[in-house]
């Protein structure tokens, strides 16, 4: 009988941890967004601080799905697709939004604007292209970490590491 109950327990402390880590799945701390349908002929891929975002942000901020051909309010842990699922050249879409760049370029700039509109002292940090698209890598995080407290600059070592190691599995060296 106790090892009945034994069982019982271990399985349910298993179903506990299983939740637990599926509730806490944020998604990657850094992404690096492309497009991957409709590839540009010099592509300017954008480097994405997710972690850094969740910080202030909630999901639907930035998160939707679609049904039916509409689009559809975010819902707390629903899967996030691929944005170009929806947002590619040939889907009926209105025009800005129908590419994964024009979409994306969407949604940060608004947000980026509105954030520099409420805190004006992060406007020269959303100038033109930047930080989304630096000139190099290591230059926007630069910039990025310049604005930081003493005790955010370890997260940024660590971001420019995964970068690093996400660049060479991602973008192999030729040859």
């Amino acid at each position: 009988m106790s090892r009945k109950v034994l069982m019982c327990v271990f399985v349910a402390v298993c179903f506990c941890v299983a939740g637990i880590s599926i509730a806490a799945d944020k998604g990657p701390a850094e992404m690096t967004l492309q497009a991957e349908k409709d590839k540009a002929k010099k592509p300017k891929p954008a480097v994405f601080p997710h972690a850094k975002h969740q910080e202030f942000a909630q999901c639907a901020d930035c998160h939707h799905s679609a049904k039916d051909g509409k689009q559809v309010a975010y819902e707390e842990g629903q899967e996030i697709g691929k944005c170009e699922d929806c947002h590619y050249k040939g889907a009926t879409m209105p025009k800005g939004l129908d590419s994964f760049k024009g979409a994306a370029h969407k949604n940060c700039r608004d947000c980026h604007k509105q954030a520099a509109e409420e805190k004006p002292e992060l406007a020269e940090k959303f100038t033109k292209c930047m930080p989304c698209h630096p000139k190099s890598r290591s230059a926007g995080y630069s910039r990025l970490k310049k604005g930081c407290s003493q005790s955010e600059q370890p997260y940024f070592m660590i971001i420019e590491l995964a970068i690093r190691s996400a660049s060479s599995i991602y973008h192999p060296p030729e040859g």
